[in-house]
């Protein structure tokens, strides 16, 4: 039976530390102090079917209360939406989502755990806008990825929801391993909480990860491939799982990468049962510029399409993105923008 949330108060998890200036950035970004009890927003019920806790501050509150531990005033944070999500008979009205173009905090209880999440919603929001979750890798966060990979300006633009969720440990249990995290509740409990409050397409979940986000992001195709449209992953396997169903694939990696090398990792062989799954023709089209290879398989099943983006001299990052302050960690490629080739795949491969 699968497990349900429990319904409780939680207030947005502060972002942990990072190195250097970033840490200090992202703190004074994310870590308003508590205020007292009149002042923090109070929860409101909305009829879903899980039960789950979404509890914020609301930013006049957050401005007014918030100071670093020197009692100096800390730089706004941007507004946080605030409810309690189960099933009454007569559910009040909600309360206000998150302006438009701006990044808000989410939290959410699961399994019994506080969860997080950033959230930007678009400056013009479509209609029915798109949902692309971004899932970081080891030893990242959320907003790590919010400030690295670049997606927000390309959501203004066109006009779809980011969601960069944290994973416990800085980590994802994309094993599904006993005893571990329930990130795949978590993070489809997200989605929900996102189509219900934003009213995004559910024919267009998008998820993209690196290494360790990356293959979450496969698992979560593998497990229910009926709710996510398409995949993009970097530097990570995608031998990990096999669907069901056809899910557009969309796979980024650098040959020179050691810690999840693209041969030992068996790549190809993932990608492989992918274009299996998605009944691909076995030609290729294949374009090079530089040391970027661009590989096409399609078009295959319902719509669907599988494509490969190698670089000769790319090592294990996000090619594209800005530096990570992540102590030893990869430079990324300057030689291929990932988020824009992932986002433009996603954008042509809605259900």
């Amino acid at each position: 039976m699968p497990r349900r949330p429990e319904a409780a108060e939680a207030v947005g998890e502060n972002q942990e530390a990072v190195a250097g200036s970033w840490r200090e950035a992202i703190e004074a970004r994310w870590r308003p102090r508590r205020c007292s009890a009149t002042d923090q927003w109070k929860a409101v019920t909305v009829g879903l079917p899980r039960t789950l806790v979404v509890l914020g501050a609301s930013l006049a509150v957050a401005a007014a209360c918030s100071s670093d531990d020197h009692g100096r005033a800390l730089p706004k944070p941007n507004p946080v939406t605030s409810r309690t999500v189960s099933p009454p008979a007569s559910p009040p009205a909600s309360p206000p989502a998150g302006v438009p173009g701006q990044t808000v905090a989410l939290a959410l209880t699961w399994d019994g755990t506080g969860r997080s999440a950033l959230v930007h919603v678009p400056a013009k929001p479509a209609t029915s806008p798109a949902l692309v979750v971004v899932l970081h890798g080891a030893r990242s966060t959320g907003a790590l990825s919010d400030a690295r990979f670049h997606f927000d300006p390309l959501s203004d633009r066109d006009g779809f929801v980011v969601a960069y969720p944290d994973g416990i440990d800085r980590g994802w249990n994309s094993s599904l391993a006993a005893g571990e995290p329930d990130d795949l509740g978590f993070l489809f409990a997200l989605v929900d909480r996102l189509q219900a409050q934003y009213h995004t397409d559910s024919r267009a979940v998008f998820v993209a990860g690196i290494s360790n986000g990356a293959a979450m992001a496969y698992r979560l195709a593998c497990e229910r491939p009926d709710r996510i449209a398409a995949v993009g992953g970097v530097a990570g396997s995608p031998a990990t799982c096999e669907p069901t169903q056809p899910v557009s694939v969309v796979h980024v990696h650098g040959l020179a990468d050691r810690v999840v090398p693209f041969e030992a990792s068996d790549v190809p062989g993932g990608l492989a049962v992918w274009r299996r799954t998605d009944a691909c023709p076995t030609d290729v089209l294949t374009s090079k510029q530089g040391e970027v290879t661009h590989r096409v398989w399609g078009p295959c099943a319902a719509g669907t399409a599988v494509e490969l983006y190698t670089i000769d001299s790319g090592r294990h990052q996000w090619p594209g993105s800005d530096p990570s302050p992540i102590p030893g960690a990869d430079p990324p490629s300057p030689l291929l923008d990932a988020t824009g080739a992932i986002w433009a795949f996603f954008a042509a491969h809605h259900r």
